[in-house]
Parts: C-alpha cells; structure tokens; sequence
C-alpha cells in the first residue's frame, strides 16, 4: 500500500470534520423536533422538550466547542498550504 503524504490526510482530515458538521447540524434538528426529554428532567420540572434538557444541552455543549476547534485547525492549514514558503508539493493546486 502507498504511503500517502500530509497533504492527503490534510484532504481526509477535512472531510470528516464537514461530517462531523452535518451530524451535530442533525442532531440538533433532531433534538429541537423529535427527541424526548430524559424522565427525571420532566418529574423534576427542569424542561417540557428535549431541546430545554438540561443533560442534552450539556453533552452538545461539549461537542460544539470541540468540533469548533477541528474547523478553526483546519482553516488555519489551509491559510499554511498556501503561503510562498511551502514546500511546492504542498501548495499544488487540486
């Protein structure tokens, strides 16, 4: 098997972190339009709807800021891959 160069783990790395995007986009459509809250938050009176839980708010909440990270890290790659100082094998253009 070939070994592939940092540019396309770069490429593969990118990909996964769009994924990573449309699945907590759809988790919080999911969670906003069709999810339940857990019991104990309705006996306890803390939300009516999945979307006030304050356990989902919690775990998105530490989901959000990591996924954020993965994208600013990518941004800043991609700003890298671009500069004059690159190697040329790094900057060629897909």
């Amino acid at each position: 098997m070939p070994q592939l160069g940092a540019r396309a783990q770069l490429v593969h790395a990118a990909i996964q972190v769009g994924i990573a995007g449309g699945a907590l986009r759809d988790a919080g459509n999911y969670v906003r339009d069709k999810a339940r809250p857990f019991f104990e938050a309705v006996c306890a009176g803390w939300a009516g709807s999945a979307s006030t839980d304050p356990h989902i708010i919690r775990r998105y909440g530490q989901l959000v800021p990591r996924w954020l990270g993965w994208r600013v890290s990518r941004v800043r790659v991609t700003v890298a891959s671009r500069c004059h100082k690159c190697p040329a094998s790094f900057t060629a253009r897909t």
